[in-house]
């Protein structure tokens, strides 16, 4: 039976994996102080900071949910492409319902009709 060894965060071992995780982690570090920043400002109500609280961990909880599972990151897709694809059908009828109520024929000038 193979046990895991642990290594300090320091130690290179040349794995392509480890170095991947560290720069997502520095990714992720810079992040949060983008996100932190929003928390730290003394003029906002803690009800402000509780929504973007649960906002910025709903996110993050989605977008690892997409990024581990194929089938999720599919069906979002499909579900954004369906929303565009409805959007453009009730932009249509919107405007061509629009067009049909406009009077659209020139005024006779000095005709009494």
């Amino acid at each position: 039976m193979a046990t895991a060894s642990v290594r300090p965060l320091g130690e290179e071992e040349g794995d392509e994996s480890d170095s991947l995780m560290m720069e997502q982690g520095t990714r992720l570090k810079r992040r949060n102080k983008v996100a932190m920043s929003l928390f730290r400002n003394e003029f906002q109500s803690p009800a402000v900071k509780k929504a973007i609280g649960f906002l910025d961990g709903m996110g993050t909880y989605i977008g690892v949910a997409l990024r581990r599972n194929p089938a999720a990151r599919l069906l979002f897709a499909v579900y954004i492409l369906l929303l565009h694809l409805w959007v453009v059908v009730v932009l249509y009828h919107t405007f061509h319902s629009s067009v049909g109520q406009m009077n659209l024929d020139p005024p006779r000038l000095g005709h009494n009709a």
